[in-house]
């Protein structure tokens, strides 16, 4: 893929044509940073309604190891597909395993549900950086950096208390369910 870039030298990566683009890559990784960091306070419930106390560690690991993967596979892609294309197809793995982490009926489900929602993390950040390479100028690219890598302050303030009032007034459940609409 030719890496042509279509930011001016100078100016704001909120301006013009890279303001959607910006706040698309600083959300999608808010997004994945919300639901890591709230995990951390629904694991002990869910562990418990699940039955997976001795697998306690595995909730953490389930999603860490595959987004390795996916960030690698998500990396070739986007040197064979438009990033654009392999943003939104790990972008729908991600939601949809969501659901399957949100609905499952034991702990292996949800496992597994955890396990695709690393993979399409992974996936997703390998797009988001490749769009920063594709889409900012060399000198923008710093910022851009630091804005990205920014998103995970907002989830890390007030994720686990979200998840926190969600899981006692809900269900831990709805720490993963309720991000479908967001994603959309």
């Amino acid at each position: 893929m030719a890496q042509t870039t279509f930011a001016a030298e100078t100016g704001s990566i909120w301006q013009g044509a890279l303001r959607p683009v910006t706040i698309g890559s600083i959300l999608a990784v808010t997004i994945v940073a919300f639901q890591g960091l709230a995990l951390a306070t629904v694991a002990p419930i869910l562990s418990d309604d699940l039955g997976g106390r001795d697998l306690y560690g595995w909730i953490f690991s389930a999603f860490l190891l595959p987004q390795i993967v996916g960030t690698v596979m998500g990396g070739l892609e986007v040197d064979r597909r438009s990033p654009a294309i392999v943003f939104g197809g790990f972008l729908v793995v991600f939601g949809l395993c969501c659901v399957l982490a949100g609905a499952a009926p034991s702990i292996e489900w949800f496992f597994a549900g955890r396990a695709l929602q690393g993979f399409g993390a992974g996936g997703l950040f390998a797009a988001v950086y490749a769009v920063i390479t594709l889409a900012y100028h060399d000198t923008m690219r710093p910022a851009m950096m630091a804005a990205t890598s920014s998103a995970w302050i907002v989830p890390s303030l007030i994720g686990p208390a979200i998840a926190g009032f969600i899981a006692e007034q809900y269900s831990w459940r709805w720490v993963f369910i309720a991000l479908i609409p967001v994603l959309l």
